[in-house]
């Protein structure tokens, strides 16, 4: 008899739904995200991550001075996230330096988000800045 055997087999099932819960949820989570230099805060970058802290840190890497994560929008999936961060670096196109990066501040990268969702009728639901601080510090 393994360890698998002895496991009692309501709570074996109830902890496979509950996995299944946060797969699903996992796999709808979708962030669009500005960052930017903490100081300077030009230029900005506009793009989609699962997990931003994970892509900043991995943007700090190569990056001279210290980056910041002005906003995080939650999307539904990955689409949507698409989708919102497409149309922010079409309404930001003039000011693009390269890639993903646009020589304008995050105010007006985050607008460009914003609004992007709201032409697009995309449900964008904004973290507050309490969860953002905990994501910097982490």
């Amino acid at each position: 008899m393994g360890v698998r055997d002895s496991i009692d087999p309501e709570f074996r099932e109830r902890m496979r739904i509950d996995r299944s819960i946060w797969k699903e949820y996992d796999r709808k989570r979708y962030i669009v995200y500005i960052v930017a230099p903490a100081i300077e805060r030009k230029p900005s970058k506009i793009g989609i991550a699962r997990d931003p802290k994970r892509r900043l840190g991995a943007l700090q890497v190569s990056h001279w001075v210290r980056l910041k994560i002005f906003h995080c929008g939650y999307c539904i999936d990955e689409f949507a996230a698409r989708r919102i961060e497409m149309e922010a670096h079409k309404l930001l196109d003039e000011y693009r330096l390269l890639g993903e990066w646009f020589n304008v501040e995050p105010k007006m990268a985050i607008e460009a988000a914003e609004f992007a969702a709201l032409a697009l009728r995309i449900d964008f639901q904004r973290a507050d800045d309490a969860r953002l601080d905990k994501a910097q510090k982490r």
